[in-house]
């Protein structure tokens, strides 16, 4: 209430989320394990261990190589610390200042958009009507700059917003390239 006679209340919403364990995996799409399937769009969590010499020093580096995120984003940690922003488009990171001698810790968390979520509940399905009816409620949906509109069939929006099935998560090879500073 700012003194206007509207008071305004906020609402949190809390999205379910079901962790699903599948342990020691090939890195391949979250829709082609049967404990996931297509539907399920989030986060995925993708855990190694690295045993590195007892003669690791600051003249070493390392370079984290991921083939794939399947074109969404991922955040990289290495012994606890967030590394720099990885670039799936560049598919490798720097993480050499995180490291040290002995065994290392790398967690790297993949998000996905929500498509195949939204899919499965057929949101995609009423997207088309709801836009049509949008369009046809606004004064200037149809218009094309002129007093004399051209005939509907060639102005006519198209309201067939296609959605596919996408792969999440981490697939193909990863690797940590080992490189000594000159």
């Amino acid at each position: 209430d700012r003194g206007l006679g509207i008071v305004s209340k906020e609402v949190y919403f809390e999205t379910k989320k079901t962790p699903i364990h599948l342990g020691t995996v090939p890195l391949k799409p979250w829709r082609e394990y049967s404990e996931v399937g297509q539907n399920v769009s989030g986060l995925g969590f993708y855990t190694t261990s690295v045993f590195l010499s007892e003669s690791w020093s600051e003249k070493d580096g390392a370079e984290l190589h991921i083939d794939s995120t399947c074109g969404n984003t991922a955040a990289v940690y290495v012994n606890g610390y967030k590394a720099d922003a990885y670039d799936f488009n560049r598919k490798r990171l720097d993480v050499s200042k995180h490291l040290k001698a002995g065994k290392n810790e790398i967690l790297v968390e993949v998000a996905s958009t929500l498509t195949n979520r939204l899919l499965a509940r057929n949101y995609y399905g009423d997207t088309a009507a709801y836009s049509k009816q949008l369009s046809d409620a606004a004064n200037n949906a149809h218009t094309v700059g002129d007093e004399d509109p051209k005939p509907e069939s060639e102005h006519t929006l198209r309201y067939d917003n296609v959605s596919v099935w996408q792969d999440y998560g981490m697939v193909g090879k990863v690797e940590l390239q080992l490189y000594k500073k000159v």
